[in-house]
């Protein structure tokens, strides 16, 4: 490679993100390992996030490899991290890691800070485009909000050398990148491989689903319940992972509709996710918007040997992630009838779920293992600070 491993074994990079391990994010995840793959390689990594629970105090520790410093944080406010003192804290985190470039994972309003830092303006900028802040069907706070947001949003990728997007077809349907799409490259999102214990004989009973995610507006629980509420109890049965600001509508719709195979799982451990997924048949994402830009959970699913059941939403990287009838399922969003008919047909023959779940290990292990998304993105950065 003409860039040479020992310039990417001799970068050192500071990714600046909302939080990290042990809050429970896809995004956090992923972070976490990508900074492991990173150092594994040779470059140093290391992060600035927020303290995930209240605290007026910043700390550093040491998570594996990387320095982690924990900004103080007095909450969240329209999902944004309250961060007063996050300049300080990125020059004091900069003094101890000399970062040669910035990684920033957005939406983030904390990124905004840096703007104001001629230490920080000096190096290279990489922006992580995990999702745009408004999709179709945003709150009207967000809508509300947004105008005062844009104008930072637009000065950290006019500032950014290169963005991230994790999909072609997000980059195409983004309104905000198109000013920017000679900036863009994607490099999908990525784990680590682990050991997949299912087996090739199913287990007798209901066909099995999983859902993992926040209780939030796009994911479109309210969508799966009304599939469910039109089939079978005794056929079927529904494990929801995740806590949000729906969740006492969400539990007001399960009591209405009398859906008791239904589970309200709550937050749980990785440990306890793990097992849930090595349990269930599938894992459903019937997200609405494409607030949901790719779903992490799909991978989770996928090293595990497990299918999924996903919407088409436009922009979003969900269907092709997972492959119409090849490693799961794709439906049109928000169509109730839809996704109880394709339900409906894994009822009745729900050991289907075995062989297509093989199929998505197989290409989990071929285009998602962290180390291969790691090795594109270390290159970027060798390309920037070789060029500037």
């Amino acid at each position: 490679m003409s860039i040479g491993t020992n310039r990417i074994a001799a970068l050192r990079v500071l990714h600046v993100g909302k939080f990290f391990p042990p809050f429970l994010g896809g995004i956090e995840n992923f972070m976490a390992d990508l900074l492991n793959a990173q150092n594994s390689a040779g470059v140093k990594a290391d992060a600035l996030v927020h303290q995930h629970l209240y605290s007026w105090r910043s700390d550093i520790h040491q998570h594996n490899q990387s320095l982690i410093y924990r900004a103080a944080c007095f909450g969240r406010l329209v999902f944004a991290p309250v961060s007063p003192w996050f300049l300080r804290d990125y020059q004091r985190c900069a003094a101890l890691t000399k970062p040669q470039v910035l990684h920033l994972h957005m939406p983030n309003t904390s990124v905004f800070w840096l703007l104001l830092s001629y230490q920080a303006r000096k190096l290279p900028w990489v922006v992580h485009w995990h999702s745009d802040v408004l999709g179709e069907k945003a709150p009207w706070y967000l809508r509300l909000l947004y105008p005062f947001y844009r104008p930072f949003e637009k000065a950290v990728l006019s500032k950014a050398a290169a963005i991230i997007c994790t999909s072609e077809a997000y980059v195409q349907s983004s309104k905000v990148l198109a000013s920017f799409r000679d900036k863009v490259e994607v490099i999908p999102l990525g784990l680590p491989d682990v050991p997949c214990l299912s087996s090739e004989i199913r287990r007798p009973g209901p066909l099995r689903l999983l859902m993992i995610g926040r209780l939030t507006y796009y994911k479109g629980h309210r969508v799966l319940l009304n599939a469910l509420s039109a089939l079978p109890r005794d056929l079927v049965q529904l494990t929801v992972v995740g806590e949000g600001e729906l969740e006492d509508e969400i539990k007001h719709q399960i009591h209405q509709l009398q859906l008791n195979n239904v589970y309200m799982a709550g937050r749980v451990s990785g440990e306890d996710i793990n097992q849930l997924l090595e349990q269930c048949d599938l894992l459903v994402l019937p997200s609405i918007e494409k607030t949901e830009a790719f779903g992490l959970v799909l991978l989770e699913a996928a090293r595990r040997a497990k299918p999924a059941l996903v919407t088409s939403v436009e922009g979003s990287a969900m269907s092709w992630v997972v492959q119409h009838n090849q490693t799961g399922w794709v439906v049109a969003p928000g169509l109730v009838e839809e996704l109880k008919g394709q339900i409906e047909r894994l009822m009745a023959a729900p050991e289907i779920c075995i062989a297509y779940g093989q199929a998505a290990r197989l290409r989990f292990q071929s285009c998602f293992d962290i180390s291969t998304v790691a090795e594109k993105i270390n290159c970027l950065y060798a390309r920037l600070t070789s060029s500037s």
